[in-house]
């Protein structure tokens, strides 16, 4: 079986409930609309972007490395900062995190990165 890099970025809205309560929730629905299509543009075919809960987002990014997902990471913090709360005068950010590089994951766990992420997964999609 060949070995591949895998990255989880996690990353959230800042501030996101205070959107919906100054704004009100059409305008939270927008932003999340306008987040979307602008992480969407910089997606290939095999990674997976989703939602994880209420502001929480999750991209998995199969055979990016270290240096490669860092990139990405990147790209997308500067795309997002281009944004702006659709109908407003104001900007949004996120707060990304990913988990710690592979070879700290291969040392703090004793395997690697793509095996600890497919072990906390489900069994029927193994």
């Amino acid at each position: 079986m060949e070995r591949v890099p895998l990255t989880l970025l996690l990353f959230d809205v800042d501030h996101f409930k205070t959107i919906n309560d100054t704004h009100g929730h059409y305008t939270g629905d927008r932003v999340l609309q306008d987040l979307t299509e602008r992480i969407s543009r910089h997606l290939r075919a095999d990674d997976v972007f989703g939602r994880h809960g209420g502001d929480e987002f999750a991209i998995l990014l199969p055979g990016m490395d270290e240096a490669d997902s860092s990139r990405f990471a990147e790209t997308i913090k500067i795309e997002i900062e281009k944004g702006s709360i659709p109908g407003h005068d104001s900007s949004y950010t996120i707060e990304m995190k990913w988990p710690a590089p592979q070879r700290r994951a291969k040392k703090r766990y004793g395997l690697d990165f793509q095996s600890k992420i497919i072990g906390v997964s489900s069994p029927a999609i193994r």
